[in-house]
């Protein structure tokens, strides 16, 4: 613990590392509610959180570091300025009252500064992580992207719809496009973990080549309608699938292959209990309900 002085209510540090500027694709200025426009950190585990609605992104922070102030009463997630993605070095984070707001300052090692005033509370990240996690399936972040790169030009719907495909005991993945626009499609393909069973869902291309930005290594399936984890050692993303006229509504992890993801070691801190809400709504809508849910507890 660190006395408390000159209302300071926690300090944090930690080193940028090559994922912070990916966080920005997980950014919108113009979002609702206010708490999706910026980054930010669980004090208590070192994990810092991007949504924009459409990607949530979870990735641990480099060297951390969090000491509170003897005496302290805070909340555990805290907003930080947007600048602060475009940090190199070591960064200090303070956390300080005033009046009836917080505000944080991040500074960096050449002594740049931004300040956030904390008027909002952030989202519970983890009420929107699926309960269940369905089956790995291996991704070769390269070549998704490569195989996305090519794609994304030939669709112009505004959803830019790519379907991921895997047959039964097959190692062999297929995106699939389609343009209703020109009546033209296609398919790339790319070497995947074999699975025992059929893998169908329907992605945004450009969300999902942003997700491939944070280099994922494996991606766990549940069903069409559940929202996709992709993630390695660092960093976890989620993405909602597109829900197209039923279109591989088919596709679900039977229970006997159901594997859970074990987030509280993926963090390594003991979580509690994780909040689910299995329903089919979008990240920006389970987000907006934790946030209600907070309001009405406080």
């Amino acid at each position: 613990m660190e006395k408390n002085s000159d209302n300071l209510l926690a300090r944090i540090r930690f080193s940028a590392d090559s994922m912070l500027p990916r966080m920005k694709k997980c950014i919108d200025k113009y979002k609702t509610p206010v708490s999706l426009r910026y980054p930010a950190i669980e004090m208590s585990t070192g994990i810092m959180i991007a949504s924009d609605g459409h990607i949530l992104s979870a990735h641990k922070l480099s060297d951390y570091v969090f000491t509170p102030s003897d005496g302290a009463f805070m909340g555990d997630i805290i907003m930080l300025p947007v600048d602060v993605l475009a940090m190199k070095g070591s960064i200090e984070v303070t956390l300080h009252s005033d009046s009836y707001e917080s505000v944080v300052t991040v500074v960096d090692e050449k002594g740049s500064s931004f300040e956030l005033c904390q008027e909002k509370p952030y989202p519970k990240w983890r009420t929107v992580f699926p309960g269940t996690t369905g089956y790995a399936v291996s991704v070769d972040y390269k070549a998704w992207d490569a195989a996305l790169k090519d794609i994304i030009p030939n669709l112009t719907s505004s959803v830019y719809p790519v379907t991921i495909s895997l047959r039964e005991k097959s190692d062999t993945l297929s995106l699939q496009w389609a343009n209703y626009d020109t009546d033209s499609s296609g398919l790339k393909n790319v070497n995947a973990s074999e699975v025992p069973f059929e893998v169908c869902v329907s992605l945004n291309a450009k969300y999902l080549r942003s997700v491939m930005a944070f280099r994922p290594t494996s991606m766990r399936f549940i069903d069409s309608s559940r929202s996709v984890l992709f993630y390695n050692d660092e960093t976890i993303c989620l993405l909602m699938p597109l829900l197209l006229d039923g279109l591989c509504s088919r596709c679900r992890v039977d229970n006997r292959y159901c594997e859970r993801f074990d987030l509280t070691s993926w963090i390594g801190a003991d979580l509690g209990d994780i909040l689910v809400d299995n329903r089919n709504l979008s990240l920006a809508e389970k987000l907006r309900e934790a946030l209600l849910k907070m309001k009405k507890a406080a």
